[in-house]
């Protein structure tokens, strides 16, 4: 691929992360991953994925500022993925064999979507019945830093606790971001702990930055007129495909 191919699939992951991003509050890497692993590597995807991540979910806190005070709660979740994703996730992602990698990560966006489609009855909704949220938010960090060492996907079981508990929209948000940017910025570091730096590809990641601002604020727009609910199984379905078309690709 030349230059101009490369934009071409920066711009289209990104304008659909991005449009993900600002509609639902989540879901970027989600999308945009699967995309950019036709040309690039793991390890390169989660550098070019380091500006795009730091900056969207910025944002999204800055916007959800004012329910900075659920940190007070939540804080043994992040503080244990990053940690785990410090010094694990670096360490596995620059050591293990890249069609090993794009299996996990298919594997582990079929889990994601398929347990975000599933009914509400399931198994973890009647383990959230009977168990306090609390006592949920350290064991699901850790889960979420182990996993998300071996996929670059760390926002599953975390982000499904934070979804179950009974928080509102605007925390739920603003613990989105500094969750998924605080654990991104601890896995890029992982990797220049153990020598892999690739200052191109966090140059690619500050270009993509344009298009993925553009399509945040049209998600935006989109996430106060359509029904969200809706929205979700959309991307759902979409993530499903993807994850089991990465899965295909590898075996």
């Amino acid at each position: 691929m030349d230059s101009y191919e490369f934009l071409a699939l920066l711009s289209v992951a990104f304008l659909l992360g991005g449009f993900v991003k600002g509609a639902i509050g989540y879901g970027m890497p989600l999308v945009a991953t699967p995309i950019l692993l036709v040309s690039f590597t793991l390890p390169q995807v989660v550098l070019i994925m380091v500006a795009p991540i730091f900056i969207s979910n910025v944002i999204q806190g800055f916007q959800t500022r004012k329910a900075w005070s659920v940190l007070k709660l939540f804080w043994p979740m992040i503080a244990a993925n990053c940690i785990i994703l410090l010094f694990f996730g670096g360490r596995i992602l620059t050591m293990l064999d890249a069609w090993i990698l794009t299996c996990f990560v298919g594997l582990m966006m079929v889990i994601h979507a398929g347990l975000s489609l599933a009914p509400p009855i399931t198994i973890f909704t009647r383990i959230f019945e009977k168990i306090s949220i609390r006592k949920l938010i350290l064991p699901s960090g850790i889960v979420s830093g182990f996993l998300g060492s071996l996929t670059t996907i760390y926002g599953f079981p975390s982000l499904q606790v934070i979804v179950a508990s009974e928080c509102d929209k605007e925390e739920i948000a603003f613990l989105f971001s500094i969750f998924l940017a605080s654990g991104h910025l601890a896995l890029w570091r992982g990797m220049t702990l153990n020598d892999y730096h690739n200052p191109e590809m966090l140059k690619w990641g500050l270009l993509a930055c344009i298009p993925m601002f553009f399509a945040l604020m049209a998600g935006r727009i989109i996430h106060q007129r359509l029904s969200i609910q809706n929205f979700k199984k959309a991307v759902n379905w979409v993530l499903l495909l993807a994850g089991i078309g990465l899965i295909l690709k590898s075996i």
